[in-house]
């Protein structure tokens, strides 16, 4: 007998709705933080990694939960690559929100600008960091599909051994 293969969709989603969550309450403390102190406040790039491992061991868990194992190695790269998939979109989304938002009646000179990044050197740092980003996107996720879920599983499966009393 063949084992039927889980469809993923429903752990993208959780993935997908953790991050924007996180990423939400995130971002409306540091506005809150930033009206009642009167200054500038900073997320900075730790909030990122604490959001994107946050939402990759959301979904491991609802994973190890549902099919009562941590994912084998074909799911896990799927997920993974999956995870960094959305974390892209879901950026550009934001970064255009923030675009329609904050350029509003200054659209044109913001376009203007933009336009101008063609240089080679500005391209080529933009490619570096989208790089590195991705590498630790992705080592995030790796651990949390990988050996995080299988401990959660290991620990999860001893738990409902173990005798009553």
């Amino acid at each position: 007998m063949t084992k039927e293969v889980p469809s993923l969709k429903p752990y993208y989603y959780r993935f997908t709705w953790l991050y924007i969550v996180i990423t939400g309450v995130g971002v409306a403390a540091m506005l809150g933080l930033e009206f009642l102190l009167g200054t500038e406040v900073d997320l900075g790039a730790g909030f990122g990694i604490g959001a994107t491992l946050g939402a990759g061991l959301g979904a491991a868990t609802k994973f190890v939960h549902d099919q009562g194992r941590a994912p084998n190695a074909a799911e896990r790269s799927r997920l993974v690559w999956g995870g960094v998939g959305i974390l892209f979109l879901v950026s550009l989304a934001g970064m255009a929100a923030i675009f329609v938002v904050v350029a509003g009646s200054e659209a044109y000179d913001l376009l203007l600008y933009l336009a101008g990044l063609g240089n080679g050197l500005v391209l080529a740092i933009a490619a570096i960091t989208l790089a590195f980003a991705t590498a630790i996107s992705f080592g995030l996720l790796y651990v949390a599909y990988g050996p995080w879920a299988r401990n959660f599983a290991s620990k999860r499966s001893l738990n409902q051994t173990e005798p009553a009393g």
